[in-house]
């Protein structure tokens, strides 16, 4: 990820948007837990951002991603990171301006004790896997 396109996502629920992670899961795997996130039956977590009209757009890519009814889309808190397979790594943080918080999404530079850590990853698959 470029610092350039993570600063458009600058002030997200200033413009409106909500940070989430689309969580699919494997066909024929049931539920998993919504806290989650290193499951076997899980096969991508792709992070994004929802807007007003709820459509979610990839922060890898900036295109939209289609949910199906085996997606789970969970809000994404402060502290939050995402390592994605290429090297680049995240995280949704803030500051505080005059006394309001200003939410951003930042390059993860420090240790991954200082966060709650995700892997991204699966965005580029195309088809579900096979059932398990």
């Amino acid at each position: 990820m470029e610092n350039n396109k993570l600063a458009s996502f600058a002030n997200l629920e200033a413009k409106g948007r909500e940070l989430v992670a689309v969580v699919r899961i494997r066909p024929g795997a049931g539920s998993v837990d919504i806290l989650d996130y290193d499951n076997p039956r899980i096969w991508a977590i792709i992070p994004g951002y929802k807007d007003k009209d709820g459509v979610i757009t990839s922060l890898k890519t900036g295109m939209p991603v289609r949910t199906g009814w085996r997606d789970s889309v969970r809000s994404v808190r402060v502290g939050t990171a995402f390592d994605y397979e290429g090297g680049a790594s995240i995280i949704f943080t803030r500051r505080w301006d005059k006394g309001n918080p200003i939410h951003f999404l930042a390059e993860r530079t420090g240790p991954a004790s200082t966060c709650v850590l995700h892997r991204a990853f699966g965005e580029e698959l195309k088809k579900d896997p096979e059932l398990i």
